[in-house]
């Protein structure tokens, strides 16, 4: 994925924690790396990557034990895999998990942040 996608220190792994920006930072730098999986088009053979056996298992049990992050774990997959960023494109969506899903939640940009960070940490080995 692409450096605007967050931000960060250095380590010795040479990620250091990343940082999941709110949407309004997001707009309002006017780039776009990282799309919600339930407001994407992919192709199906993302699908298949993510599922395969290409793709490390390590993700797969991530999302599973943490109930969140498929969205970070398949942004990671695709970046990786096409070498690019997401293409933005404008639209209207209603967002019917906006003002109750699981992004309303306390420590939600925490978390997501905590996903980044590992997440990253998996493909860097791969």
């Amino acid at each position: 994925a692409s450096p605007p996608l967050f931000t960060g220190n250095s380590a010795d792994s040479g990620l250091g924690k990343l940082i999941y920006h709110t949407w309004p930072i997001v707009y309002l730098r006017g780039r776009f790396n990282m799309i919600l999986t339930k407001a994407c088009f992919l192709h199906s053979k993302y699908l298949d990557l993510y599922s395969g056996d290409v793709h490390p298992q390590e993700i797969r049990d991530y999302v599973d034990k943490h109930k969140n992050c498929e969205d970070v774990a398949m942004s990671l997959l695709v970046a990786n895999a096409t070498m690019s960023e997401p293409l933005y494109v404008e639209g209207s969506v209603t967002d019917t998990g906006l003002f109750g899903g699981i992004s309303t939640g306390t420590g939600h940009m925490l978390t997501r942040s905590d996903c980044l960070t590992d997440l990253s940490r998996v493909y860097a080995r791969y």
